[in-house]
């Protein structure tokens, strides 16, 4: 019973966590490929 009330608190906090990292991801893989692109074109 212990178990069951840790997994429903920690679930909302992973997920917040995990989006926050696929944004912060998404927004790197632009970074890159802006820059990317700028040195090909130079």
């Amino acid at each position: 019973m212990t178990t069951e009330p840790l997994t429903s608190t920690a679930t909302p906090a992973d997920a917040a966590a995990a989006s926050e990292r696929g944004l912060l991801i998404a927004m790197l893989l632009l970074v890159l490929c802006g820059v990317g692109a700028m040195l090909l074109m130079s």
